[in-house]
């Protein structure tokens, strides 16, 4: 009897072990199986704020690298005006500096659009 115990109990170790190291393996790498048949279609995009050359989607990419590239110093701080230096940012610059690269300023868009619904509503304006 303690034989046939010892042998279920070393059974289910090797199952344990195998359902984890199967569960690490695909934790580490959830795209296993998949590898290689992900592609992503290129969108062509004419409109260039700018006018650089670059369409506006290249644009916005080339923008992310170079703040990625930048190494910025990240805080966790609120800037006066909505914008930090160009040596610090906050969560969000990337994608701020990403649009300013292609020419639109997300500031002033949600501004913008802050202040346009806000009328709707009788409550001041944001400057």
């Amino acid at each position: 009897m303690k034989k046939l115990i010892l042998i279920w109990g070393i059974v289910f170790v090797f199952i344990l072990a195998g359902l984890f190291g199967f569960s690490y393996h695909f934790y580490q790498n959830p795209f296993y199986f998949i590898k290689g048949s992900i592609t992503v279609d290129n969108i062509n995009f004419n409109s260039d704020k700018d006018k650089d050359g670059l369409n506006d989607l290249d644009d916005i990419v080339e923008g992310a690298r170079k703040e990625i590239a930048n190494k910025t110093k990240y805080k966790d701080a609120y800037y006066n005006g909505g914008y930090p230096p160009d040596s610090e940012g906050v969560c969000t610059d990337v994608i701020w500096r990403a649009l300013k690269n292609a020419g639109y300023d997300f500031k002033k868009l949600i501004d913008k659009d802050i202040n346009e619904n806000l009328k709707d509503y009788s409550i001041g304006v944001i400057k």
